[in-house]
């Protein structure tokens, strides 16, 4: 008689099996990609993991270049994120011994820095990630005894990943975060004491690349289970809006669902995906138990694009507005201080900062906020959408001489985060991927780069910049797509059949 196999999964710690362990989204990769592309990636993604293992040191941290041999802690925390988030399964060597020299120099030294204690968080959440759904969901599925957590929302299924972390883990992401929380200032975060660049502590109090990875690191905090209050990412939304260009060339529309629709309403969508979802498996289940033996029909997993659930835009209220290509620069103009122009010019990079910090601190305090206030947040986002849309383009960081994979990452961030798959005619996933598998070096890494600025902080001195350590990682989380999502991106957008388009 057919039977459905159940898998028992014997868990330690947060240590699964190799396969379950892997954080990359395969499927999602293929679909988005294609077959042949998709593999590529996958490949490159794999040898850039090689290249990143390859470059730890005996004690197990790795080493910066230029401006990140000041945060020696966050490249090493960095790498783990980017490992676990290529695939690294969490009982790996690699692993183990970089979280232990973590440990080690934090309780030596503490946290020191907003950069690596954002990056800290950043990798401890990665630690805690669940295995991609499709995957989990196939699992679940088979054991009769789990098949009710088949269909769980996303944020769900992190928060099961988080209980079953060790207690270090976890211990630790707390202390991270109130010592991050501690570090923000009126509006944002800056460099605690002096600043690459400045002399002495003169400098701005708060900037928009701190900010960025304060920003990330605090979203994740949230999604692993731990508060953070409404009013830090009200601030964050008020400094953005209040900063970002006045004006700018006007952009033919395109649709920044984070942006233009609710999120309360989308995760509320998600649900009603997933209980369709769960009904149609159901259904199949009886009637695969009905059937005589010999003539039972093949149980396939629920399609969520078979689900009709309608059209977002209109059950949402949502719909295309005019747009404006308005960024953002390093800081704002500050009154009687006389600033380097690089820190003012508007750039990719620091306007991909705006629009995450602003897509985060809109999930936590929609609804608590006055309406009018919420909209000049969602018009911000989109603007800045419609600015990377309007200087498009993988080969550089638009209007800056460096920070380019960095860069990147911060489109991967925008594009995951607003749940938007194309910045105005460019499939942003598609076209930096191919920029990406085309600059990978023949050992794996992603060149280092510099710019003409040089940074003084005491003794220390040297080129601004990054290395190939810090480049290979931004290159690995693009590829991996691994930012987590605000919703059940790929349940809704797969779903929704692109939100309608």
């Amino acid at each position: 008689m057919r039977r459905l196999v159940v898998f028992v999964t014997i868990v330690v710690g947060v240590v699964v099996s190799a396969r379950s362990a892997m954080a990359i989204d395969r499927d999602e990769v293929m679909r988005l990609l294609g077959k042949e592309m998709g593999k590529k990636v996958l490949a490159a993604v794999k040898k850039g993991c090689e290249y990143l293992k390859s470059q730890q040191q005996a004690d197990g941290h790795w080493n910066g270049k230029h401006l990140s041999t000041l945060y020696p802690d966050g490249v090493t925390a960095l790498a783990l994120c980017a490992l676990l988030k290529g695939g690294t399964p969490k009982e790996d060597e690699a692993i183990k011994e970089g979280f232990a020299w973590l440990r080690q120099t934090i309780s030596k030294d503490g946290f020191k820095t907003v950069y690596s204690t954002s990056c800290i968080i950043l990798a401890l959440s990665a630690l805690m990630e669940p295995p991609p759904v499709k995957k989990e969901r196939e699992r679940l599925l088979k054991s009769p005894t789990m098949r009710t957590r088949a269909f769980e929302p996303e944020d769900r299924r992190k928060r099961a990943a988080v209980k079953k972390a060790p207690r270090w883990a976890k211990d630790l992401l707390r202390r991270a975060v109130v010592w991050l929380l501690k570090q923000q200032q009126k509006y944002i975060w800056r460099y605690p004491g002096p600043m690459p660049g400045g002399v002495g502590d003169v400098g701005p109090n708060q900037d928009c690349s701190n900010t960025q990875y304060a920003a990330l690191a605090l979203y994740e905090a949230m999604c692993c289970g731990i508060p953070v209050p409404a009013d830090v990412f009200k601030r964050v939304a008020e400094y953005f809006v209040a900063n970002q260009e006045p004006s700018g060339p006007e952009v033919k529309g395109f649709p920044v669902p984070g942006a233009d629709l609710s999120l309360k309403g989308l995760k509320k969508l998600e649900r009603e995906i997933l209980k369709a979802m769960k009904e149609e498996w159901k259904a199949q289940l009886s009637e695969w138990k009905k059937a005589k033996e010999g003539e039972k029909p093949r149980l396939r997993l629920p399609r969520t694009s078979a689900v009709e659930v309608g059209n977002p835009y209109k059950r949402l209220e949502g719909k295309v507005q005019k747009m404006h290509a308005r960024g953002w620069s390093y800081i704002e103009q500050i009154q009687e201080m006389r600033l380097p122009d690089d820190w003012l010019k508007t750039t990719g990079s620091m306007t991909t900062s705006g629009v995450i910090c602003l897509t985060i601190a809109k999930s936590a305090i929609e609804g608590k906020v006055p309406k009018h206030f919420l909209s000049k947040v969602n018009q911000a986002i989109r603007d800045g959408m419609a600015w990377l849309a309007h200087h498009w383009t993988t080969t550089s960081n638009p209007n800056s001489d460096c920070w380019h994979l960095y860069y990147l990452y911060g489109i991967e961030r925008c594009g995951v985060l607003t749940l938007t798959e194309k910045l105005g005619k460019h499939e942003w996933y598609k076209e930096g991927a191919e920029y990406l598998l085309g600059a990978q070096q023949s050992d794996g890494s992603w060149k280092e780069e510099t710019s003409r600025g040089q940074f003084q902080i005491g003794n220390v001195s040297g080129q601004i910049g990054l290395g190939p350590v810090e480049n290979t990682c931004f290159a690995i989380l693009f590829l991996g797509r691994a930012t987590t999502p605000i919703i059940g991106e790929k349940t809704v957008k797969t779903g929704l059949g692109m939100f309608g388009k």
